[in-house]
């Protein structure tokens, strides 16, 4: 049974990847399946965790796992890696390492399906979006959205 206390990995909860206001507001479950929880323990292991080592654990999560109904509320994509436990969007709060930093950090070391420098604000991405299918994390996609 998943539970939210469970940890995806060292440094990453299920409590940290199904936080939304959205879904609080609108009082809309937002937890997991079994394959979405995998696929959640994945992105932990093989993106999140690298990511946090890099930004001194000073990165935020500002999207995690989406059920199909806080997808829906949000107006994300129906085909939303979100919605399978396969994506986050991220933000730092590191002082000395901008979004631009981690943006070139997940492209330069990481495996990743597709990654994404969310909006444009004076030179930077607002968020980055990493998306990571364990089948196809060699595919590197990578978009920009104005």
């Amino acid at each position: 049974m998943i539970k939210i206390t469970d940890m995806l990995s060292e440094h990453l909860s299920l409590a940290d990847v199904i936080r939304s206001t959205t879904a609080t507001v609108k009082k809309i479950l937002n937890k997991p399946d079994n394959t979405a929880f995998e696929n959640l323990k994945n992105l932990a292991e093989h993106v999140y965790e690298p990511i946090w080592k890099y930004m001194d654990g000073m990165v935020v999560i500002t999207s995690g796992y989406r059920s199909k109904a806080l997808n829906e509320a949000v107006k994300g994509s129906t085909t939303s890696f979100h919605c399978k436990g396969m994506a986050l969007d991220l933000m730092s709060t590191h002082p000395h390492k901008t979004n631009k930093d981690l943006f070139n950090f997940i492209k330069d070391n990481l495996d990743f399906t597709e990654l994404g420098w969310e909006k444009y604000y004076k030179g930077q991405p607002v968020w980055v979006h990493i998306g990571f299918d364990i089948n196809r994390r060699k595919e590197k996609e990578i978009f920009t959205v104005k």
